[in-house]
């Protein structure tokens, strides 16, 4: 049994509570006190064991909790080899340090064009330097990666991908006339499978996020699959042999990237198989920080650990409140790390 306790705000007042949580019991059971404080902080005890049970019920029932104290349990939860930081809530970090700086050293790298015209605004709101910063979305990092793979290895990798438009259009080709995948998909969706193109592609996209198509990855969705009974079974099993058969036949049918998160695979194994790639992309990088991102996808994970173990830059990825503790949760139940890149084509 952990016990918890943990001041909540309300105004001038602050709710005690009194947390037990059994690790076998999934609804904790709580005592409730009323104190009024001024300074009212958040006080966690016990937390280091029972850290990634401490996220779940955070998120779940919204108690506050402070930057500072959420990222001192991040460093308790995470091992102390972690190949990249986590934090969370304190985004200033990105440029409380900046200097000026003859060429870009620290790259920042952000979903959507957005996120970077925020950490813009901030540096200018702040009048920090901006000479040591340069920008790039993720899609930019994998295009800069395969392009510096193709100069020095001897590997083509693409470096464009299909857009969406174009991925959904060839999707339905192979579903018009392709018995595999076409069949299975179809006993999981209902027939003609092409009748479902897009709810098809975007379980592809949403089984990508999760597995990355790697292998093992699959092969563990596969045995969860194979504790289920029923016609529920038969449905998912269909469905996730149907997508990776669909996937397998979209990497092979163009000679661009299926997707940006298939891009950034690509580059991703080439990095992990040639670190001097890394180098040849970015000379003179030797920090980069991942932000505005609300989901870290197996993609993405894969290739931050890739950067941390195989090049001598520090990474850091720099997550939401909201968002945040479920990813550290995640991070820090993974007791196996996959090959970078690897994927079913």
């Amino acid at each position: 049994m952990t016990r918890l306790i943990l001041f909540v705000t309300h105004g001038r007042q602050a709710t005690v509570f009194s947390i037990a949580i059994d690790r076998t019991v999934r609804r904790p059971e709580y005592g409730l006190e009323r104190y009024s404080n001024r300074n009212v902080f958040t006080l966690l005890t016990g937390l280091q064991k029972s850290a990634p049970i401490y996220w779940t019920f955070r998120s779940r029932f919204g108690l506050h909790v402070t930057p500072k104290q959420l990222n001192e349990c991040v460093s308790d939860v995470l091992p102390n080899d972690f190949p990249f930081t986590v934090s969370i809530g304190v985004a200033d970090d990105l440029w409380t340090s900046a200097s000026r700086s003859p060429t870009p050293r620290h790259l920042v790298v952000t979903p959507v064009q957005l996120h970077r015209r925020n950490v813009q605004r901030r540096l200018r709101e702040t009048a920090r330097p901006r000479s040591e910063f340069t920008f790039a979305r993720l899609i930019d990092v994998a295009r800069d990666l395969t392009g510096a793979a193709r100069e020095v290895t001897s590997d083509d990798p693409p470096t464009e991908t299909l857009d969406r438009i174009d991925r959904l259009a060839l999707t339905r080709r192979i579903l018009r006339d392709d018995a595999v995948p076409s069949e299975t998909l179809a006993r999981a969706v209902g027939s003609p499978a092409v009748d479902h193109a897009e709810r098809i592609e975007r379980a592809r996209t949403s089984l990508g996020m999760v597995t990355g198509f790697h292998p093992e990855r699959l092969e563990s969705l596969r045995s969860i699959v194979d504790e289920m009974s029923g016609a529920a079974a038969d449905d998912a099993a269909d469905l996730l042999e149907g997508l990776v058969a669909l996937q397998a036949t979209l990497v092979n049918r163009t000679e661009v990237a299926v997707s940006d998160t298939d891009l950034l695979r690509f580059a991703t194994r080439r990095l992990a198989g040639t670190p001097t790639v890394w180098k040849r992309a970015y000379p003179d990088i030797d920090r980069v920080s991942v932000a505005g991102v609300s989901m870290l996808t197996a993609t993405l994970e894969d290739f931050l650990r890739t950067v941390g173990r195989q090049t001598s830059v520090d990474v850091s990825l720099y997550l939401r409140n909201g968002t945040g503790p479920a990813i550290v949760d995640q991070l820090s139940r993974q007791s196996v790390t996959f090959e970078p890149g690897v994927d079913v084509s």
